[in-house]
């Protein structure tokens, strides 16, 4: 799966794949914040903890998903909309080594990469970037919901790619 998007990526350059009415993206600026975000993962996350990905259906929400599965990192997606002591309550679970902020969130915590870092990244043009090879194995998770169903309380539900 992660080898046909990454096929997409590289071969539909100039179509357009995000567009939310103020937005709109090509292929290749996708591909651009995919490899960026990627590259800043692999750098920057030492073991394979899930990262957070914190946001509502941004590109840069989309792009840092991306990047995980490229990287081989579980990601755990949380809504803008999610109350702040279930996404305290899932920090502490994941206890990530980074959180990525595709929106503006008012948490004290070292680990956050703001919307704004996200950005720079995005638009940072670096000599030294590793070129996407997907890492992400049958074997790992890919993602990671949170869901809370009628018991109130967090259950974590696991995803792997088949």
């Amino acid at each position: 799966m992660l080898d046909e998007i990454l096929k997409n990526l590289e071969n539909c350059k100039d179509n357009n794949v995000y567009n939310d009415g103020e937005c709109q993206v090509t292929y290749a600026t996708l591909y651009m914040y995919v490899k960026r975000i990627y590259n800043f993962i692999l750098e920057n996350q030492n073991t394979k903890t899930p990262i957070i990905i914190y946001g509502h259906k941004s590109i840069y929400m989309i792009s840092c998903m991306l990047s995980c599965s490229f990287a081989g990192i579980a990601y755990v997606p949380i809504d803008v909309s999610m109350p702040k002591d279930r996404i305290d309550n899932i920090i502490e679970v994941i206890k990530p080594e980074i959180i990525l902020a595709t929106e503006n969130i008012e948490l004290n915590n070292s680990k956050i990469i703001s919307i704004d870092k996200i950005k720079k990244i995005c638009n940072e043009e670096k000599k030294e970037q590793k070129e996407i090879t997907p890492l992400m194995k049958k074997e790992d998770i890919y993602y990671i919901i949170f869901t809370s169903g009628s018991t109130r309380k967090t259950k974590r539900s696991e995803n792997f790619v088949q």
